[in-house]
């Protein structure tokens, strides 16, 4: 409960609203762990009166409240991923509270109508073995399984759902990593080019003149001595380039290593 009450009131997000409820639901849930191991550790006709009217139900209201908020905070996380600069309807505050509330007060309701039928009809009964359905009436049987399918579908369209989302969300994640991947090598090997194509017209200065042939095997004095001086001027900076396309073709080995682990220790879905 110290999240709940401690956490910082004016930094609200629709996150924060659903793990309160989630903590909220949870610390409830655990106190009803007492209740039920206090009912089926002892006999007694009142302690299993109380908790299957009070303790069961309270039981599973925290659980599929739980479930739900789980839900809904999966929603969040992936439209958080995905339109990380749109603002979602289902990520404001204000819709979050009106959530969160109508969760509680349908599951307050389907609870109130299961107790209300039990202490009707449970008064006067003995029930021939230790559980809560023996003690039920065949009105309380009835709404009892009807409760208890549309809890069921509900959690299969909230499992259905975690999967869906927690599973677009890894591939988003996933995507977005190899296109950073690949926008990283492309720029390294733009730069490698670049680099070379300033080495090669070092090497051979662009107002140098072409030469033929013939001038390469004899070449004249005045040619031979420009171009001779354009390789001297150039040999410090060509030193300076080579040590730089190797510094960034072993910066590229070392980034491929540590990609390729990252993807091997990957787990694959």
């Amino acid at each position: 409960m110290r999240v709940y009450f401690c956490s910082n009131q004016n930094v609200q997000s629709s996150v924060t609203v659903y793990m309160k409820n989630l903590v909220a639901a949870d610390f409830f849930l655990c106190l009803c762990l007492p209740l039920r191991i206090a009912a089926y550790a002892n006999n007694s006709e009142i302690m299993s009166n109380i908790y299957c009217s009070f303790g069961a139900t309270a039981f599973y209201i925290n659980m599929y409240a739980s479930i739900l908020f789980m839900d809904f905070i999966a929603a969040n996380r992936y439209l958080k991923i995905v339109q990380p600069v749109e603002a979602h309807a289902l990520q404001t505050v204000h819709t979050a509270y009106y959530i969160s509330a109508a969760i509680w007060l349908s599951l307050l309701a389907m609870a109130s109508i299961y107790l209300t039928l039990f202490l009707q009809n449970f008064w006067g009964q003995m029930p021939d073995a230790f559980t809560c359905e023996s003690r039920h009436s065949s009105q309380l049987s009835v709404t009892y399984k009807i409760i208890h399918c549309v809890t069921f579908v509900g959690f299969i369209v909230v499992l259905v759902s975690l999967i869906l989302l927690y599973w677009k969300t890894h591939q988003k994640l996933r995507q977005v990593q190899f296109s950073s991947q690949v926008s990283f090598r492309s720029q390294t090997f733009k730069r490698i080019k670049d680099r070379k194509e300033a080495l090669r017209h070092l090497v051979t200065p662009p107002h140098s003149p072409q030469l033929s042939p013939e001038q390469a095997v004899h070449p004249q004095p005045s040619t031979y001595r420009q171009h001779n001086q354009g390789r001297r001027r150039s040999r410090k900076t060509r030193k300076k380039l080579h040590k730089q396309i190797e510094e960034l073709k072993i910066l590229l080995k070392k980034q491929t290593k540590k990609n390729r682990k990252v993807q091997e220790t990957t787990p694959a879905h």
